[in-house]
């Protein structure tokens, strides 16, 4: 005779894990975590993006390396203030040590530059395709006739000229 055993969702004898019950709506709702989100003030994204090599106009879908590049500073200590004449000046908030140069936006820099070339190589890339499919190369047909008539035309022009 079987024997029975009870059930439970870590049996490894059980083909499929049984359904666990559901809760109702009203005692369970997701709560998303958010990471608080850093706003920065505008002038000192236009002086980063500058010192980035970034047009904000030009180059609206980079932003997020400006964006990177701010929040990489900030979670390392450091704060970004402006200095006389747009200028960016990177504080140690804790040692109160203030430099001109932070190895972080350099790395960003470079990031920036090399996303800067993909960009005008892919723009290249696309403007030779469209060219290609708008203006089809012209052929032009000659009979043979008429291309025996031109190189011996070409032959006797250039041996007037020797």
């Amino acid at each position: 005779m079987l024997e029975f055993k009870p059930r439970t969702h870590s049996d490894p004898d059980l083909p499929q894990l049984l359904p666990l019950p559901v809760r109702p709506h009203s005692s369970y709702s997701a709560k998303l975590q958010f990471k608080e989100q850093s706003q920065f003030e505008e002038k000192i994204v236009h002086s980063m993006a500058h010192r980035l090599g970034l047009d904000l106009v030009k180059d609206a879908e980079l932003r997020w390396v400006i964006r990177d590049c701010l929040l990489a500073l900030k979670e390392e200590g450091w704060s970004v203030v402006l200095k006389g004449g747009g200028d960016l000046a990177y504080l140690q908030v804790a040692t109160e040590e203030s430099r001109s140069f932070h190895p972080a936006v350099e790395m960003h820099r470079q990031l920036a530059e090399r996303l800067l070339l993909q960009k005008a190589h892919m723009a290249g890339k696309n403007n030779d395709r469209k060219r290609r499919h708008t203006w089809p190369e012209r052929t032009t047909i000659v009979s043979v006739q008429t291309a025996e008539l031109q190189l011996t035309r070409g032959y006797d022009m250039n041996m007037m000229m020797k």
